[in-house]
């Protein structure tokens, strides 16, 4: 048996064996007859195949997991809303700013526009405003936001590119007063940069140097993250950083009132999304934003063109 196997294989099957005696020699002999079973090389044959599907059913099941995970909304859209679903998602935009999305796209049966038509759709909708174009009136307005974010030299760059452009006459008004030296540094800075500078260390300070200084085209306010100064005839620019979370964000919203938004720290690694749909769902204007700290050559006009490059670079 053991011979048989080595010579046939493991799959070989003794069918009958018998004694022999040679007529001539006189010498006993063994007669084998021995086959292989078929049936056993066919199972093998249907359990190779039966392993290659269950592989490939695995793999898919596997895919399958990994997309409901990323895009949970699969199962619920039809095969060109999903396209656009992955598109947007892989952009880095949130569930629940993508929903309404394809929803509008849906009623429009606007479901065969393109990905590209489709980020430019979102992009327009963002508002923009050039706020280094000369005004007819004179303008007042407020840096305000939380500490860290650039607020005192992006106030500057935005002073200095007016006085350049415009040969506005700018007058910037110190009203920092619970970080120390703050103010100091502020006057320091508009010394060097042969910018008018004031102090205002209460509300009543700050509005008797805005009504008394008309004479100026443009007053530029730095607050500080804690201020609560104001004046009716100011329009606040909030400063928020890139790279605040969307949590962040929103807090910034509710505790400072705003006109405008200008964006600082583009030249550090970020995530532009979670800003495009604050700007979107909050209706907000965005104006500038920086992208480093040289004064004034750092900062930016925003543009739809310029938004959808960083949408792009950090999808």
């Amino acid at each position: 048996k053991v011979l048989i196997k080595k010579e046939l294989g493991e799959d070989a099957v003794i069918l009958s064996t018998r004694n022999l005696k040679n007529s001539e020699t006189g010498n006993n002999s063994i007669e084998i007859v021995a086959a292989i079973d078929e049936k056993v090389q066919l199972q093998q044959k249907i359990d190779s195949k039966s392993k290659l599907n269950k592989n490939s059913y695995d793999n898919y099941n596997y895919e399958n997991l990994i997309n409901k995970i990323q895009f949970p909304f699969l199962g619920y859209l039809d095969k060109n809303l999903e396209i656009k679903y992955k598109y947007l998602k892989e952009l880095g935009f949130q569930e629940d700013f993508i929903g309404p999305i394809l929803k509008s796209i849906s009623q429009s049966n606007n479901i065969d526009i393109t990905e590209d038509e489709l980020l430019n759709s979102i992009i327009s909708r963002i508002k923009t405003e050039n706020l280094f174009q000369k005004k007819i009136s004179r303008k007042v307005y407020g840096f305000v936001g939380t500490s860290g974010v650039g607020k005192t030299i992006t106030l500057l760059k935005f002073a200095v590119i007016h006085k350049i452009m415009n040969s506005s006459n700018i007058l910037i008004i110190g009203a920092n007063n619970h970080n120390f030296g703050a103010n100091d540094l502020l006057a320091a800075y508009c010394k060097v940069l042969d910018l008018n500078f004031e102090k205002a260390g209460t509300e009543e300070e700050l509005n008797r140097l805005i009504e008394s200084k008309k004479a100026y085209d443009i007053v530029l306010i730095d607050f500080d993250s804690k201020s609560n100064l104001t004046n009716s005839s100011i329009e606040n620019i909030l400063i928020l950083s890139v790279n605040s979370t969307q949590k962040h964000l929103l807090n910034q919203l509710i505790k400072y009132s705003s006109s405008y938004v200008g964006l600082t720290g583009l030249d550090e690694k970020f995530e532009i999304q979670p800003i495009i749909e604050l700007l979107i769902n909050k209706n907000l204007t965005l104006c500038f934003y920086t992208n480093g700290t040289n004064i004034p050559d750092d900062i930016e006009l925003a543009d739809r063109s310029g938004i959808k490059k960083m949408i792009l670079g950090n999808g």
